[in-house]
């Protein structure tokens, strides 16, 4: 409300803002409410930078078949045809410096961890229409079936994540909190030493080009106070933006277990602290 509201009136703007079905509408659906909420909001960020002047946003709400609808239109400049496939790549942006280009990116991923998806319609000079799509609930159905319900259970892991570059320690404590984890972060590595040497956790994600202490060193470190305080090795995921020749350096004789190549591919990172943790735990 802030951007469209607060904000945009006292620069003499004005968005007109239209919900459609919301009273008449009620469906049920298995989520995590905050994460819910990101989507919708980068949405409507993106609307309201579509619409610099003002403009009319429309949300509604239908239920097609198995799914339910969360369908969020504008009538700003609209998307060029040959940047659709891109505006969920990690880091796109057209919006210059003002914008992380992960907005979208990180929607996609919680929508995908939903079992749902984003669809986009978009003209340009028109406007753009983003369609959020997720499976409907049926309570009763599954109050009811004990016998074949399926349970899935998940290890929540103590995570340590040393990452100077803000935008992207933010994303990755909301996606890992979001499945469970124990997320403490520092943007210094000098102090996630610290951290690291007052408390024990079952994983660390560190940056590779860091100031004052590279991933390296941080790897090294760790690696050596866990001998001193004679405990079993704690995996480290070094993330870097650059191009390792994997395939001929020994990280692990650095104190690395995982090299993660930047943009981050989260169903990656899931997987490797499940089987971390899977076998620290």
């Amino acid at each position: 409300m802030p951007r469209w509201k607060t904000d945009a009136q006292s620069k003499g703007i004005e968005y007109e803002i239209i919900k459609n079905n919301f009273i008449s509408s009620k469906f049920s659906i298995r989520c995590n409410p905050s994460e819910l909420r990101e989507v919708v909001i980068n949405i409507i960020n993106n609307s309201i930078d579509a619409m610099p002047d003002g403009g009319k946003i429309e949300v509604s709400i239908k239920a097609d078949e198995d799914k339910v609808s969360i369908i969020i239109s504008d009538n700003g400049i609209g998307i060029e045809d040959d940047i659709k496939d891109k505006i969920f790549d990690p880091f796109f942006s057209t919006k210059g410096v003002k914008r992380s280009g992960l907005g979208m990116s990180l929607s996609y991923s919680i929508m995908a961890r939903h079992d749902g998806e984003i669809l986009v319609d978009s003209c340009v000079g028109k406007g753009t229409t983003m369609h959020v799509k997720m499976p409907l609930f049926d309570e009763e159905v599954e109050q009811c079936d004990d016998k074949g319900a399926v349970v899935i259970e998940s290890l929540s892991a103590n995570i340590l994540i040393i990452e100077d570059e803000e935008v992207i320690l933010d994303m990755m404590k909301i996606l890992l909190e979001s499945r469970g984890h124990n997320v403490f972060v520092s943007q210094d590595s000098s102090v996630g030493i610290e951290m690291y040497e007052n408390n024990m956790y079952d994983i660390v994600l560190c940056d590779l080009a860091m100031p004052k202490l590279n991933g390296w060193q941080v790897a090294q470190f760790i690696k050596e106070y866990d001998t001193v305080r004679k405990r079993t090795k704690t995996p480290i995921v070094l993330i870097t933006g650059y191009e390792l020749d994997a395939d001929n350096i020994d990280y692990k004789k650095e104190g690395v277990d995982f090299i993660l190549n930047k943009p981050i591919e989260f169903d990656k990172l899931y997987k490797i602290i499940s089987d971390y943790s899977t076998a620290g735990l």
